[in-house]
């Protein structure tokens, strides 16, 4: 027996760990992930809120200059999305590329309040920032899916999904309500300097979990003889497409788009429809949307309890028709204002926690049906194609109801709202579900 063998046995031998220890670090760490979005979610809704604030109050920007510092964030999407989302699916350890784009995040905002402080601030700073800022979190999202794979079992992945849903709903809430106490009591460069230290927050949120940031090997990928069947992994080529090629998401992606361009719709035309259709006085306006930051959440919480009880597409399915039904509340919408406020108002909160329940079941769904190797450019796709729906939606909304009124023009985005679950659950077009326990542990 040589010197090293006998140093050997008197070592400790390795322990393994259980399943119920195993358990204990999955939770652990995805606390620190729970805590770095929620965290993250609050400041960014602060700067949210803070750019057209500070380019209009300080800047005195024109509406020209306010719309593209609002564009910016979806032109990068729409210009870098699918060829940064197909880099990122090739790159095998996601987690450090997020704690990358959070520390960039973090100094650029730094850096805007360092100009602001010093009267160097101008618009095409603000501009850049927006842009800087949309570019991270397009890496976030690239990353999210793929990343949250690595952290929870396949059979908690909904659960999960729900429960980060629903910490970025807190986070945002409690963002935009602190954000008048913010500029009042700590002053114009506040905001940004907040939502820096919840970037650094999340980034040190990212590196203080234990799990190994590499994605689980997939197992062989068995014979699929249709499409209906689930694919248990990469097909060979499709780690280099910029588009997703995966069957089961391609089939997804006109719900999406329907339910984005009647979305969209409502967006462009609900300020003239209660002002001047309507006649709801303008004071009264801003209290439609109370109730709908409320709901929203409450539907995070309903679509994780739900989760245990339906399959992630069941849901997506029940959370669309949902998005619809309450809808038709808009032009339905008639009588004393008051009266109208409230139909308003129950529509929009209606719509907000339906369409939190459909975002868990949809975005489980894809979380665990498509290749990991392409999950990147599937998040992205689904951002890119409902920004576009939104945006051809708003446009043909606002062409149509110059000529035909607000009222038919809401009922047709209501169909449009309503053709999206109708194309899952079509025999012809029906998307293959997965297992009744996937996602319910």
């Amino acid at each position: 027996m040589t010197v090293w063998e006998a140093a050997a046995q008197r070592l400790p031998p390795t322990r393994t760990p259980t399943p119920a220890r195993k358990g204990q670090e999955v939770k652990r760490d995805f606390r620190w992930y729970l805590l770095g979005q929620t965290t993250s979610a609050a400041g960014s809704a602060l700067t949210t809120v803070a750019l057209p604030y500070l380019a209009v109050h300080q800047l005195a920007a024109s509406t020209g200059r306010t719309g593209a510092l609002a564009a910016a964030p979806p032109v990068v999407m729409l210009l870098f999305g699918f060829p940064l989302a197909g880099w990122l699916d090739r790159r095998p350890r996601k987690r450090r590329w997020l704690v990358r784009a959070d520390l960039l995040a973090c100094a650029a905002l730094f850096a805007a309040a360092a100009a602001l402080a010093t009267n160097r601030l101008t618009l095409s700073t603000l501009t850049l920032l927006a842009a800087v800022l949309g570019a991270c979190g397009l890496v976030v999202e690239a990353g999210y899916f793929a990343h949250l794979r690595t952290l929870v079992p396949g059979e908690a992945l909904i659960r999960a999904r729900g429960w980060l849903q629903g910490g970025e709903q807190v986070g945002k809430l409690l963002g935009r309500a602190v954000f008048g106490l913010v500029i009042a009591g700590l002053g114009a460069t506040a905001p940004f300097i907040c939502d820096a230290a919840s970037f650094a927050v999340s980034a040190v949120c990212l590196l203080a979990i234990r799990t190994p940031d590499r994605p689980a090997r997939p197992a062989r990928e068995p014979a699929r003889t249709s499409d209906d069947q689930l694919p248990e992994g990469p097909a060979p080529g499709t780690g280099r497409a910029w588009w997703p090629t995966d069957p089961a998401l391609r089939r997804l992606l006109p719900a999406v788009l329907a339910g984005a361009a009647g979305s969209g719709a409502i967006s462009a035309l609900l300020a003239p429809y209660l002002l001047r259709d309507l006649a709801v006085p303008g004071s009264w306006y801003g209290m439609v949307f109370v109730l709908a930051g409320g709901t929203g959440l409450v539907g995070s919480a309903l679509g994780v309890r739900l989760t245990r009880r339906l399959p992630p597409l069941s849901l997506a399915v029940a959370g669309l028709l949902g998005v619809a039904l309450t809808a038709a509340l808009l032009p339905l919408a008639a009588g004393p204002w008051w009266l109208a406020t409230v139909l308003v108002s129950a529509s929009m909160a209606g719509q907000a926690c339906c369409g939190a329940v459909s975002n868990i079941g949809l975005t489980g769904y894809v979380t665990v049906v498509v290749p990991e190797a392409q999950l990147g450019r599937a998040g992205v796709s689904l951002q890119i194609l409902g920004a576009v729906g939104q945006i051809a939606g708003a446009l043909g909304a606002g062409l149509l109801a110059s000529s035909t009124g607000a009222t038919p023009v809401l009922w047709l985005a209501v169909a449009l709202g309503a053709a999206g679950p109708l194309w899952l659950l079509s025999p012809r077009t029906r998307v293959a579900p997965i297992p009744d326990s996937a996602g319910r542990p």
